[in-house]
């Protein structure tokens, strides 16, 4: 076998070298160079496949005549396997115990404010039965007092002075105050109350004022209404203290309790529930002053001293 396989390679490299020199020799590829090229590589392909078909005879055969020998069968009875020795768990830490959160002491609720208990002592109480008290130092025209009230005309106008310029410490209370206010527009009364604390002259004192509210129809201002405020006058120059007022609500014109007074520096005003308060030290002392015009009528006034 070995032979016929060397002889096919001789013939098929003798045709080879025969095709190139004919080539090189011609200058030219024909149709016998191709048979003959042809030749070669069906020579090639034989000799190769003769060649492998021999290697597997040989190794059949020899695979064949091998004898294998059973290998002794295992007397050994099997072993267990050993059985893994667990790891050890890890031992949790001990949480933390949290400590316990402070209650928060509960907030001492603010004591309201108590005004401090005085015992006043009576200056004035008019209640115009028998007339204006002639402690009054009165002037003026078209008032009158009628069935214990003092009554003052639209076109009228009184001052109403009491007490000394000693006086520091005192309350006043007006009872039943009833105004006049603007009913319609452009129909503004000329009406006014004033009281003045720590009166000093006409041009000097603390002054509480109570006024109907300027009512221009469409233009501004309300109708039957007050407005109620504090005025310092000294020397002739005012100004608004402290720098608010107050507008009631319309169709109010009688207030039963107006209380205005003064402690040292500290001035006070209330009524209707609504306060106005203030510290000014323009004025040490001084008596009360009331000017009042326009249509009003007052049921009582009271005037009380305080420590």
């Amino acid at each position: 076998m070995n032979v016929l396989l060397g002889i096919l390679y001789i013939i098929a490299i003798s045709l080879s070298i025969y095709i190139i020199r004919h080539v090189i020799r011609t200058k030219s590829f024909n149709t016998a160079d191709a048979l003959a090229t042809l030749a070669i590589l069906i020579t090639i392909i034989i000799a190769r496949q003769s060649s492998n078909a021999a290697t597997s005879i040989s190794t059949s055969v020899a695979i064949a005549t091998v004898t294998v020998s059973p290998s002794p069968s295992s007397t050994a009875t099997n072993m267990p396997k050993p059985t893994s020795t667990p790891e050890p768990t890890s031992t949790p830490k001990p949480t933390s115990t949290p400590k316990p959160t402070s209650t928060p002491k509960p907030t001492s609720t603010p004591k309201p404010t108590i005004e401090p208990t005085v015992t006043p002592t009576p200056l004035m109480d008019d209640s115009f039965e028998n007339g204006v008290d002639t402690r009054w130092k009165v002037d003026g025209t078209g008032f009158a007092t009628i069935d214990g009230k003092l009554i003052v005309q639209e076109d009228g106008k009184v001052t109403m002075i009491f007490g000394d310029k000693t006086w520091k410490n005192y309350r006043v209370h007006i009872y039943g105050f009833e105004g006049n206010p603007n009913k319609g527009p452009f129909n503004n009364r000329n009406s006014e109350t004033q009281v003045a604390i720590r009166y000093q002259s006409d041009e000097s004192g603390m002054y509480f004022v109570l006024w109907p509210k300027p009512y221009y129809g469409m233009l501004g201002g309300a109708p039957n209404s007050f407005e109620a405020a504090w005025f310092r006058l000294l020397d002739t120059h005012q100004l608004e203290v402290p720098d608010k007022n107050i507008v009631f609500q319309p169709e109010v014109k009688i207030f039963d309790e107006i209380i205005i007074d003064v402690i040292d520096n500290n001035y006070r005003s209330s009524l209707k529930g609504e306060r106005l308060q203030f510290t000014d030290g323009s004025f040490e002392s001084g008596g009360v002053s009331f000017l009042i015009k326009g249509s009003t009528i007052i049921d009582r006034i009271k005037i009380e001293a305080l420590p």
